[in-house]
């Protein structure tokens, strides 16, 4: 909440020209709707939610579908948003949208 200053007494948020809302920095799209948009691309990828709060974001994969990597049937990421990143470097999304 701003202080009451002659300016912008008797306003509320975002009617001074600020917002009390965080603004979006950056063009990326927001990692839920990645993931939305990923799972519907490719429905044979399972992405689980961490089980409790030291563990990752994880990706079950098709065998020999990690390059570099052919007995790897999990992905993992501390944050979803690096795990899209990873998803997305093997499996690209057709419209280029990330």
């Amino acid at each position: 909440m701003h202080a009451a200053t002659p300016a912008n007494k008797g306003k509320a948020a975002g009617q001074d020209g600020t917002s009390a809302r965080p603004r979006l920095v950056g063009r990326k799209v927001d990692p839920l709707i990645r993931r939305q948009r990923f799972e519907a691309a490719y429905p044979q990828v399972t992405i689980l939610p961490p089980a409790t709060l030291n563990s990752r974001w994880l990706a079950v994969v098709p065998p020999c579908s990690v390059p570099g990597d052919p007995t790897a049937t999990t992905l993992s990421g501390w944050q979803l948003e690096d795990l899209m990143d990873r998803l997305e470097q093997i499996w690209p999304l057709q419209d280029g949208l990330a």
